[in-house]
């Protein structure tokens, strides 16, 4: 113990004044950080409460044109089902993220490790306190896996700088086997959004293959948002079929629409209506979400949202999450 005493003493003597949700910037290269979320979910079928993520971030730069990000998360950390009276605990860490990034000029930067698959808006913020709602869309676990293993190519456009390009490809087995919501080692797709001003378009499109299955999907996102007022919606159809008979071919479909009006700095109202279906699993779902999110600082959010299924299973859940 002495030891890593000593050997942190000089790090943490050079370390910067810390400010909640900004991390701890051991030196130029090194900044430490983490958040983590916990939950209480109410329904006919459900009542926990859990600690869902704990996540340790580091990250910083190597220079003028690269820079690295490292992120290592437990998910469902710890579980109390009171309907039972059990507890469970995962407190395996995996890499969620880890990825060393080169930034050439605004038209090209490569990033390569294990990133978030850079499709839609939703995607892209992986952090609970960051987001709206504490439950995601299905649309987000559906359609195309959340986390990429390979390589990106991403920036502006030279000739048109109100459109954003990427485009990404895997051939590889992911860096974390089996912390993704889809299993895939080959796996590529693109992504053109268009900025005007308070609204931005982006279509975009991917192939991947699991379990014997060849997947196809194309999808369009579109984000609105003012001072007060934001509006978020995503759509995707997926085309799958297995290998062995490409003629077999099923589909689903996933969107959803998201309000979010601000009332003051701290205090927002959240509505969303989200559709899903998939004709082969006969699953064809609609919910309806009111929902309401306090920020009594930024790198904090108390959260609550109740969900209206057609199925009667509603469900008020209610959430603490914190960034460090």
């Amino acid at each position: 113990m002495r030891l890593y005493s000593i050997l942190l003493f000089p790090i943490i003597l050079s370390a910067n004044e810390y400010q909640l949700g900004h991390g701890l910037e051991l030196n130029p290269y090194l900044t430490m950080g983490g958040y983590f979320s916990s939950k209480y979910e109410n329904s006919k079928d459900t009542k926990e409460y859990m600690i869902d993520d704990v996540a340790i971030l580091a990250y910083g730069r190597l220079g003028e044109r690269f820079s690295y990000l490292v992120e290592i998360e437990a998910a469902e950390f710890w579980v109390h089902n009171f309907g039972n009276d059990t507890t469970q605990k995962n407190m395996t860490f995996h890499i969620e993220r880890a990825y060393v990034n080169y930034k050439y000029d605004d038209y090209f930067s490569i990033k390569v490790g294990k990133f978030i698959t850079p499709i839609g808006f939703w995607n892209l913020n992986p952090i609970t306190v960051l987001k709206d709602t504490t439950s995601n869309p299905r649309y987000a676990s559906e359609i195309y896996p959340k986390f990429t293993t390979g390589l990106m190519a991403y920036g502006y456009l030279p000739f048109d700088e109100s459109i954003e390009y990427n485009a990404f490809i895997q051939k590889n087995k992911d860096l974390d086997k089996g912390y993704n919501n889809i299993q895939t080692d080959d796996y590529y797709g693109m992504e053109l959004q268009k900025h005007w001003g308070d609204l931005t378009i982006g279509l975009n499109m991917g192939k991947y293959e699991v379990n014997e299955e060849n997947m196809k999907y194309f999808g369009a996102s579109l984000k609105y948002e003012t001072s007060h007022l934001q509006i978020l919606s995503e759509y995707a159809h997926l085309i799958y079929n297995p290998l062995s008979n490409s003629s077999d071919k099923h589909d689903k479909y996933a969107y959803y629409i998201q309000g979010r009006y601000k009332l003051n700095a701290k205090h927002y109202l959240v509505g969303r209506y989200e559709k899903f279906e998939d004709g082969f699993a006969g699953v064809d779902e609609s919910v309806k979400i009111i929902g309401y999110n306090y920020r009594p600082i930024y790198p904090i959010s108390i959260k609550s949202e109740y969900q209206l299924r057609e199925n009667d299973n509603n469900s008020l859940i209610v959430s603490f999450s914190m960034l460090f």
